[in-house]
């Protein structure tokens, strides 16, 4: 078979399980990814052969979507704010959403570091200038490493730190903050939902500068609305919450804020679109101040900040 009659068939087939132009995409993806061939190329040219060895790659990760697994899994990878992020199955994948908190943070980090350094100290990609001590970051529920590793990236001169309840998330973490920092001890085992959270910490915590975290949110009375590949096949765990307790991992946030974030230090949250004011809410006492909740590009309400007193 050659690849534009590959592309059709392949297309035609995923359009069973995906809207027409989202399987169209996941096609373009799946032979850019395995043939490194791009949709011009076969379009251009319909008597193109696949490379060596290509085909019977495509066919065995078509199947595995036709069943309906995510691209990401199937591949491996996902894109993250520039960097090809690892993941797995047990790991949640990275989300758009999540990028525009990310772009928020690198802001506000910037920010951060500028003041408290007296306008002076920040070098994107660069080193710390007249520091008295690092500029540290945590990323709770860091799943597969995404958040941790873009910090990491944008600001090589801060201590970035990510925790998480799953071992599996705990060893991809590991593995995608390597390819951009040392990791020793700076990916652990957390429960935020244990009064002992930080039980299984190597070292002495440090307080911190900034923390940023992307909870479980969804309820489970939203499940109806999830698409399938994502109920059959990420951990749920990592995405769902009691409906009658939607709010259960703000609460144990914003206790732990308060015993490891710095005075002026930042907290920052991706939340679920239905609960903006009752989670800015938990915030509202003389402990914190500057809450604000921010927009996703969709004008949906997906984020909160806070500041802590």
């Amino acid at each position: 078979m050659k690849p534009h009659q590959f592309f059709k068939d392949a297309v035609e087939d995923l359009a069973a399980l995906y809207p027409y132009a989202e399987a169209r995409s996941l096609v373009i993806r799946l032979m850019h990814y395995y043939c490194d061939i791009e949709r011009s190329q076969y379009i251009l040219y319909p008597n193109m052969e696949f490379p060596p060895n290509c085909e019977e790659k495509l066919t065995g990760a078509l199947k595995r979507l036709l069943k309906g697994e995510p691209l990401q899994y199937v591949i491996g990878v996902q894109e993250f704010c520039g960097l090809e992020i690892e993941v797995e199955r047990g790991v949640l994948i990275p989300r758009p959403e999540t990028e525009e908190m990310v772009e928020w943070a690198f802001k506000l980090i910037e920010e951060k570091i500028q003041k408290d350094s007296g306008g002076v100290g920040y070098v994107p990609n660069g080193e710390e200038i007249n520091s008295v001590r690092p500029f540290t970051f945590l990323d709770v529920g860091c799943g597969s490493g995404a958040i941790v590793s873009a910090i990491a990236n944008r600001f090589p001169q801060v201590e970035a730190y990510g925790c998480d309840v799953s071992e599996k998330a705990l060893e991809v973490a590991k593995r995608n903050l390597s390819k951009i920092a040392p990791t020793e001890g700076k990916i652990f085992k957390c429960n935020l939902l244990k009064e002992n959270l930080f039980e299984f910490l190597p070292e002495r915590l440090p307080l911190f500068d900034f923390i940023v975290s992307n909870p479980p949110y969804v309820t489970e009375n939203e499940k109806e609305q999830m698409h399938l590949n994502v109920l059959n096949y990420e951990p749920a765990e990592a995405l769902f919450v009691p409906n009658n307790n939607p709010l259960l991992f703000y609460k144990a946030l914003e206790k732990l804020a308060t015993r490891v974030l710095r005075p002026l230090g930042v907290l920052l949250m991706e939340i679920n679109e239905k609960f903006p004011n009752e989670v800015m809410a938990l915030f509202s006492s003389a402990k914190w101040s500057g809450v604000e909740a921010r927009e996703d590009i969709n004008s949906k309400p997906r984020m909160v900040k806070c500041i802590k007193i």
